[in-house]
């Protein structure tokens, strides 16, 4: 399965959006408050929700009493009942929204109008559904006809298959988190708890040879293998031996992240990959071993959604689009897309986003990591040559 494009109507910031997205590579870039995060988490929510609808159905008697009993949300349509209740709760926890905030706050506040979601699958509609709702809770108002989801066998895709990394790295923490998690309320959204269970699942007894290739080019650039031991990770480096994940760098815990999950199949041919700010406490020399790790598994099959603040992340994937196998062997027919988030005003003077995208970096005519960039660059150049230079 992959995921072809989105519109978004009334979605947060965005009054209207329509993306079309590539199958292998997409990087998604733009100032704070743009949207990138909300866009793939809502994307995953979508992704990880197809599938549960269709294996889940038979259990909807049950599970609705379940929620019912919880208070969360009250059910009219039975047909759909459990295709509604699955998404709108992983949308509010994806979005750390408690019970009492509901999915107003998804929807656009300047309006009243309902958010209107639309979602293509495999080059056909797949999923269209609007969100409505009072602040106190999920009503029999979001239960609407507008929510569709044609016959498309979703029966078929692995819900471990869809995987989300979000900006801190979990490895370190597997251990403990998810019970955690279920116990207590704790301050991360729901991101953290979905791949602490992909991390936790048993290794593959065989990949396929595409994804043992990707494996091995992984341990080599962390220059060991990853092994777990009851629930804990360490990395067995070459010459070094077992560390213990919390000793070992950020980089290269986020690099023994990608290789776990291709050794449990996660990240196999036909999964997607949703990482945000893989950056983040990132030494730019590692940057590009991150990104040739990721060009790797889209190589073999992963579809790819990267947002980033980072000027090295943009330009190395940047340079991937430009010069394919020169730049890294296997990715020379890889399709890339660059989109771009920028703030803009409306005709009453609001502040609404806008979508730019490319197949080329340097064809976006709005970069803001790429502006901001230049302008320091400018701001030096005057401060050795004078304001005149």
């Amino acid at each position: 399965m992959k995921i072809h494009g989105v519109k978004l109507e009334n979605f947060m910031l965005f009054d209207k959006l329509d993306a079309e997205f590539s199958p292998n590579v997409n990087i998604i870039c733009g100032e704070n408050s743009t949207g990138k995060t909300a866009l793939i988490k809502l994307l995953y929510a979508c992704a990880t929700s197809c599938p549960e609808m269709a294996a889940r159905r038979n259990f909807e008697k049950q599970l609705e009493v379940t929620e019912r009993a919880k208070g969360f949300i009250s059910l009219t349509h039975s047909d759909f009942g459990l295709c509604y209740l699955h998404l709108f709760r992983k949308l509010r926890d994806l979005f750390s929204l408690n019970n009492e905030e509901g999915i107003k706050y998804l929807s656009n506040l300047r309006t009243t109008n309902p958010a209107r979601i639309s979602l293509n699958f495999d080059g056909e509609e797949s999923l269209r559904f609007s969100l409505t709702g009072d602040k106190r809770k999920i009503t029999d108002n979001a239960v609407n006809d507008e929510f569709q989801v044609p016959n498309i066998l979703f029966t078929e895709f692995d819900f471990a298959k869809i995987v989300y990394v979000p900006p801190k790295e979990m490895i370190s923490s597997t251990e403990n988190f998810a019970s955690l998690y279920e116990e207590y309320h704790i301050s991360f959204d729901e991101t953290y708890y979905d791949l602490a269970r992909l991390l936790d699942r048993p290794r593959k007894k065989a990949l396929s040879p595409e994804m043992e290739k990707v494996a091995q080019n992984m341990e080599a650039l962390i220059g060991g293998k990853v092994r777990q031991k009851g629930k804990a990770f360490y990395l067995d480096m070459d010459g070094v031996g077992e560390l213990r994940m919390s000793l070992v760098s950020e980089g290269y815990r986020k690099l023994a992240t990608l290789l776990n999950l291709v050794s449990t199949g996660s990240l196999s041919d036909g999964a997607i990959l949703f990482w945000d700010e893989p950056e983040t406490n990132m030494n730019p020399r590692m940057v590009e071993p991150l990104v040739k790790a990721i060009l790797a598994l889209a190589g073999a099959g992963v579809q790819v959604f990267v947002t980033t603040h980072d000027y090295f992340v943009q330009q190395y994937f940047g340079l991937a689009a430009e010069y394919g196998e020169r730049f890294q062997a296997g990715t020379g027919n890889l399709e890339y897309r660059f989109l771009s988030l920028n703030k803009a005003r409306t005709a009453d003077g609001a502040e609404t986003v806008t979508l730019e995208s490319a197949s080329r970096l340097e064809d976006l005519e709005r970069n803001a990591v790429k502006e901001e960039f230049d302008a320091v660059y400018d701001r030096e150049q005057g401060l050795i040559y004078g304001d005149d230079a």
